[in-house]
């Protein structure tokens, strides 16, 4: 099995949604889950440098535009990330619009917004650009 088909750990299978793809999506892309798809479907938001209160979601097949797809909200997943060094039990982050590795423990999954890891790295490496992390499903900060 390549790292690109990990969809269950554990004996579990991820949580998850249907969105509508705002713009072209390619599987492994981190989105933010917006409302309002012109489907039925909750649209996806192209993550942005800001402050808001996101809930994130990796896509978990290409899209075209306006194409409804399955994405994972919570669960072990591949993700598409910013090229930099990801270390295991390290936090994911959104900083300045990007996915980042924390620089630290991740933080526990509490529920409250106010945090800002919404996922723990389980494979990363040296100047990446894919690992493997299970996200928490909960609500997270961006940061600027």
């Amino acid at each position: 099995m390549s790292i690109g088909q990990v969809n269950i750990v554990n004996g579990t299978s991820p949580k998850t949604i249907k969105l509508e793809a705002a713009a072209a999506r390619t599987r492994g892309d981190v989105v933010r889950i917006g409302v309002g798809g012109s489907t039925g479907a909750n649209v996806d938001i192209t993550l942005a440098d800001d402050t808001n209160i996101y809930t994130v979601a990796v896509c978990n097949e290409n899209a075209a535009t306006g194409d409804v797809y399955e994405a994972i909200v919570q669960g072990t997943t591949v993700m598409t990330v910013t090229s930099d060094t990801y270390t295991v039990g390290n936090g994911v982050h959104l900083l300045n619009g990007t996915v980042l590795n924390s620089d630290a423990a991740a933080e526990a999954p509490t529920g409250i917004s106010t945090l800002n890891d919404f996922g723990v790295v389980l494979v990363g490496g040296t100047a990446v650009t894919e690992i493997t992390a299970t996200l928490y499903g909960d609500a997270v900060t961006a940061q600027t």
